[in-house]
């Protein structure tokens, strides 16, 4: 017969703690599938590896419409570190967060402190990072370099995650796997502008260096380090003189000429060459590379047309491959129309080119020769037809034909008469007077106009005397101080190559301009051959 069990003991023993353990009040677990929530905006933080570094530069349109609707109407995906007290931003929506606090702390409104939220369980930081990334992407408020240091930072992460090194195809391989898509080549060039230009020229990249001037700097840098190690030097001795050269012309109007033009004459100095062998041989050896990679690269997406300096706009498409009912779809960086799960309070933004900011026009703006009534061509003057070798009279020549082209662009205000050299004299445009728009062949040919205006007039040769410039030329200040990284700063470089494609052989260079050009050239010819036969000096011989 069994033993009958005591009640009353048995009631006691299941009220006691388990195991004879302490009673504790355990902590509510994370949810284990997507969730919504409400919470409080001091309970979620910006994500603390956003790979955009910059303010958005919507905020202002973002803030008036979040104000306007009282809050947000899309959900803010969030996400939590293991350990974490805070939740975190997954996936875009940093900007809303802190216009979200700023309102609340602004207006007291309890509209802007409570928000919807949709939660994520943690998965790992290389997945968070790849989340923000895609949604910069389809937003297109990313810079290059910000997008170059974000994936670094991916690398970083999957090489920690791997504990060895990973070389591109490997970074590429898990790149896809963790559903972000990006060509060997876009690869190349971030990797390259995140490690190499940013110790050099970190405010010119922040301002929005774009690709097609990293694959000049790289096609630069190639070329330099062939010179530099034909000389006989070690390479490694290079780089120093490389990141000077950069440093020392970085800013947030920063032009590729402008390195360039440093770096020839760090260059020449170092290897002690003549400048102008320097700059030829950087001329050919470019143009040998650029020929090279025309040939190499494939028709496909990734041969876009080169554009102005500015965000990186190449096809980069990101494929989330979370499995919940957000994923998303791939996106390209080139498809601005991609639908974001939490854009309704972003205005859509304004599809214009933001590679080539707008400059607007300036007083001195061009008239070009297009929108003017073009005078009959010059009669070609040949220098050896025995008339006008009188030097005075050809230097009056020389500027009427000179004024004549310039009137056309309205650089005629930056023309000074001179009774010296070749009768006239081009001073420097002011800085808001942007002479060469690469991106419009109209304001192209007015830089070009105002550049061979100046070669004709000799006035930037090295080897001429330049004491006796007028006290009033701020160009010839210039060169008297040697500041010619001042100049090209100011208007760029003038290398043959482009001038050819830009200005002689473009097809809407009217023939007035291209006819009264090399009339003048010809008439410069004939100063020079005729002060020769004189036994004059035409830079202190006043006619």
């Amino acid at each position: 017969m069994a033993k009958e069990i005591d009640r009353g003991k048995l009631r006691q023993t299941l009220y006691q703690g388990h195991f004879g353990q302490s009673a504790r009040e355990l902590a509510p677990g994370e949810p284990v599938t997507v969730t919504q929530m409400v919470l409080d905006i001091d309970q979620v933080k910006p994500y603390d590896r956003n790979p955009r570094r910059k303010l958005n530069p919507r905020y202002s349109e973002i803030k008036a419409s979040i104000r306007a609707q009282r809050g947000l109407n899309n959900a803010l995906e969030i996400t939590r570190r293991p350990g974490d007290e805070l939740y975190m931003i997954r996936a875009g929506g940093n900007t809303r967060l802190k216009i979200l606090q700023k309102l609340h702390e602004e207006t007291g409104d309890e509209a802007f402190r409570r928000i919807h939220c949709l939660y994520h369980p943690w998965q790992d930081d290389a997945q968070v990072l790849v989340g923000h990334l895609v949604e910069n992407e389809l937003r297109g408020e990313m810079t290059l370099i910000d997008k170059a240091v974000g994936l670094e930072e991916l690398r970083a992460e999957f090489e920690r995650e791997a504990g060895e090194r990973l070389n591109r195809s490997e970074f590429q391989r898990r790149l896809e796997q963790v559903g972000y898509t990006v060509s060997r080549r876009l690869l190349s060039r971030f990797e390259y502008a995140a490690t190499q230009l940013l110790p050099a020229i970190p405010e010119a990249l922040g301002a929005g260096l774009g690709g097609p001037a990293v694959e000049e700097l790289r096609r630069l840098h190639q070329v330099t380090s062939e010179l530099w190690t034909e000389h006989g030097y070690d390479e490694e001795l290079l780089e120093p003189l490389w990141t000077q050269a950069l440093q020392a012309t970085d800013g947030p109007d920063w032009d590729v000429s402008i390195g360039r033009e440093e770096l020839e004459r760090e260059l020449a100095t170092a290897l002690d060459l003549p400048l102008r062998r320097v700059r030829m041989e950087f001329e050919t050896r470019l143009q040998r590379t650029r020929a090279d990679n025309s040939r190499d690269v494939p028709p496909t997406g990734d041969s876009r047309p080169p554009k102005a300096s500015g965000p990186e706009t190449e096809a980069v498409s990101s494929g989330a491959s979370q499995n919940d009912a957000t994923t998303q779809s791939p996106v390209s960086t080139g498809d601005k129309s991609a639908a974001s799960p939490d854009s309704d309070n972003e205005p859509p933004p304004v599809h214009e080119n933001t590679e080539t900011p707008h400059t607007a026009p300036t007083p001195s703006g061009p008239a070009l020769s297009e929108s003017t009534s073009e005078p009959e061509p010059t009669p070609v003057e040949h220098e050896d037809s025995g008339t006008g070798t009188d030097v005075g009279e050809l230097r009056k020549r020389a500027r009427a034909v000179a004024e004549r082209v310039a009137r056309r662009y309205r650089l005629d205000i930056y023309m000074n008469s001179w009774d010296r050299g070749m009768g006239f004299l081009m001073d420097l445009p002011p800085p808001e007077d942007v002479l060469r728009e690469p991106q419009d062949p109209q304001g192209a040919r007015r830089g070009w106009v105002w550049w061979l205006l100046v070669v004709w007039s000799e006035a930037m040769d090295d080897s001429k005397a330049r004491g006796s410039f007028p006290e009033r030329f701020e160009l010839g200040r210039m060169l008297q101080e040697n500041n010619h990284r001042a100049v090209h700063y100011r208007v760029g470089y003038p290398y043959l190559t482009t001038a050819a494609t830009e200005f002689f052989s473009h097809p809407e260079t009217p023939d007035t301009d291209f006819d009264d050009l090399m009339t003048l050239m010809r008439i410069c010819r004939q100063i020079a051959r005729s002060a020769q036969r004189q036994g004059m000096d035409i830079w202190r011989d006043r006619t």
